[in-house]
């Protein structure tokens, strides 16, 4: 900057005036410069510098060194230094399923004409940036990432470097899961394994998926649980249920909906209760003799069928077994009968009576 001194006059005017000397001062007139000559000071120097002038005429006689105090037209502010780099909060990087997420600068200082203010620019799935908005914050809220950068300005129009927060928001729910293994028919197997797979997540992407099972046809669930298949081996019918889930916590519906093939576990491992046997005799007769088996129960898959065996040698050796629920003595020998109860998934029961006695034993003559 060019700061000039002009229009002296002295008097008498043969004199005139001679010539301008200037000084100038970077502590606020504490102390001064040597004195120069001349009409104009050129300041380059970094800071506030104060100048003065004093004409000097043909005899060397000088004036009082003017203006003082400091005014503004002696007076040079120059800062050519940018601010510090702001710091960025608010965006944290990872994925949230918020409305809007607020990212704001602060803390930039700037040794010249001081910090006035912060401007930032954003970006959306890489694209290009927009153009510079002043401002110390800025609310983003379009799903997606989004690129926010700041920096800072002072007096003198420095700007500090550009610093970088991402805002990643997913508010999206991820597709919903396909479910599989299940079965509405019952099944002795010690387990069933039900699986989930199949969802997506165009966003944040599917972080995993969870189930929770009910013993009660719905009308009461399990705890949550992390996983893509659940393994049932509880006796009785399970519905299981999952759900996916992306990186932002969004989920989707918990699916099936309602019972049905493909999450539907139905375990029986218990058998059915005894048969009651009934129709033995101790006496020996020529008729013929029918043994029945009866009463026979299965709370979980059913009752399905009686079987029945017999011995003619006391238990030694005993015939094949045979599907019914009575045998007809025809032939002649001493017999024990012994029955037992099937259900629908071919759980057996013990062979019943344990040992012989007049409900299953027949003599025939």
């Amino acid at each position: 900057v060019t700061v000039t001194g002009s229009g002296s006059t002295d008097t008498p005017a043969a004199d005139g005036v001679n010539h301008y000397e200037y000084r100038t001062s970077t502590d606020g007139g504490t102390t001064w410069s040597a004195t120069a000559s001349g009409a104009s000071a050129v300041v380059s120097a970094e800071g506030t510098t104060l100048v003065q002038f004093r004409a000097v005429d043909g005899a060397g006689n000088a004036s009082a060194w003017v203006p003082s105090p400091a005014v503004a037209g002696n007076t040079v502010k120059l800062d050519r230094g940018a601010p510090t780099n702001p710091t960025v909060s608010g965006a944290t990087g990872a994925w949230s399923n918020a409305a809007s997420v607020v990212v704001t600068a602060s803390g930039s200082t700037d040794g010249g004409s001081a910090v006035t203010g912060y401007e930032y620019q954003t970006s959306l799935n890489g694209g290009a940036f927009s153009s510079s908005t002043a401002g110390s914050s800025v609310t983003v809220s379009a799903q997606g990432t989004t690129v926010v950068q700041f920096r800072s300005i002072d007096a003198a129009g420095n700007r500090s470097g550009w610093v970088q927060g991402t805002v990643k928001l997913d508010r999206t729910v991820p597709a919903n899961p396909t479910v599989s293994g299940g079965s509405t028919s019952w099944s002795a197997a010690a387990s069933r394994t039900i699986s989930a797979s199949g969802a997506t997540d165009a966003l944040s992407g599917l972080a995993r998926y969870e189930y929770r099972t009910s013993a009660n046809n719905g009308s009461t669930w399990s705890a949550t649980t992390a996983g893509a298949s659940a393994v049932i081996s509880a006796e009785g019918t399970t519905i299981v249920q999952f759900r996916s889930v992306d990186n932002a916590g969004n989920v989707s519906p918990w699916l099936p909906t309602t019972a049905g093939s493909s999450n539907t576990v139905k375990l029986d491992h218990t058998a059915p209760s005894l048969p009651t046997v009934s129709g033995g005799s101790l006496t020996c007769t020529s008729s013929r003799i029918t043994i029945r088996a009866s009463g026979s129960t299965d709370t979980l898959s059913g009752f399905s069928i009686y079987q029945y065996r017999y011995t003619t040698n006391a238990g030694t050796t005993w015939s094949a077994t045979f599907t019914g629920s009575s045998i007809t003595i025809r032939s002649a020998g001493q017999y024990i009968v012994q029955f037992r109860s099937v259900d629908r998934v071919g759980n057996t029961s013990a062979w019943a009576p344990a040992t012989a006695g007049p409900a299953n034993q027949a003599c025939h003559t």
